[in-house]
C-alpha cells in the first residue's frame, strides 16, 4: 500500500515525519525482498556473535551482538500495526519476529555444538546463566527501551539514540542462550531464557504501541 494512501492522521507528528516513520516501519513492494535478506543475514550474524560472547563470558562481545541485531525493526512495526489496527501487517511482522527468534535459537545451538566448552558436564558461563533468570528489572528495562525505540522511530532528529536502544534491551542474547542451554541439556535454563525473551518482546510491543499512540499514530 503506498504510504501516501494510508489515511494516517497524527496529532503531534508533522506529515513529513509520519510518512518517513511509516516507510521505516513497513518494508513493502520492491523493498520487501531486500529487507528480508538483510534481516536474515543480520540475525545469523548477531546470533553467532551473541552465542560466542555468551560462551566466552564476554559482556563486550554480547553488547556488540545487540548492536547488530535487527529484531527491533519488526517489533516496532508490529506495535505500529497493532495501534493502526492493520491485521495483515500484524501477522506479517509477527511472523518475521518468530522466524528471527527461531533462527537465533538454531544458530545458538549450532555454535554450542561446535564449541568444546559446552557439554552435559560443562559449567556454563555467567553471561549465559544471567540470561536464564528473568527479573522485574528486565521487564522495566524492556518497557523503557520499547518506549524509547518508538520515540526514535517517529522523531528522526533522535535517530542517533537508536544504537543505545539496541544495547539496552535483551533480545538476541536470550535467544542464543536458549540454543546453548538446549545443546547442553539444561532444559530448565532454556525455558528461563525463552521467558526472558517473550517477556521483553511483550513489554516492548506494549510500550512502543503506547508511545506511537501518544505521538498520534
Amino acid at each position: 500500500v503506498p504510504m501516501g494512501s494510508i489515511g494516517f492522521e497524527g496529532r503531534d507528528v508533522p506529515p513529513g515525519e509520519r510518512g518517513r516513520s511509516l516507510e521505516d516501519l513497513f518494508f513493502e513492494g520492491e523493498r520487501r525482498a531486500p529487507y528480508l535478506w538483510r534481516f536474515a543475514a543480520l540475525t545469523v550474524f548477531s546470533s553467532a556473535v551473541a552465542a560466542l560472547g555468551l560462551i566466552a563470558d564476554s559482556a563486550a562481545v554480547v553488547i556488540g551482538a545487540m548492536l547488530i541485531a535487527p529484531l527491533m525493526s519488526p517489533i516496532m512495526a508490529l506495535s505500529g500495526a497493532i495501534v493502526q489496527a492493520w491485521p495483515r501487517r500484524q501477522i506479517e511482522n509477527l511472523a518475521i519476529v518468530v522466524a528471527g527468534a527461531a533462527a537465533a535459537v538454531a544458530v545458538g545451538w549450532v555454535v554450542a555444538a561446535l564449541t568444546p566448552r559446552i557439554g552435559p558436564d560443562a559449567v556454563l558461563a555467567g553471561e549465559i546463566v544471567a540470561r536464564t533468570e528473568p527479573a522485574l528489572v528486565d521487564l522495566g528495562i524492556a518497557i523503557v527501551a520499547g518506549a524509547a525505540g518508538a520515540y526514535v522511530t517517529v522523531r528522526s532528529e533522535a535517530s542517533s539514540a537508536l544504537p543505545g536502544v539496541g544495547i539496552a534491551v535483551a533480545l538476541v542474547p536470550p535467544l542464543a542462550a536458549v540454543g546453548i542451554t538446549l545443546n547442553a541439556g539444561e532444559t530448565d535454563l532454556a525455558v528461563g531464557a525463552a521467558l526472558l525473551f517473550v517477556t521483553n518482546l511483550a513489554a516492548i510491543v506494549l510500550a512502543g504501541g503506547l508511545m506511537l499512540l501518544f505521538a498520534g499514530f
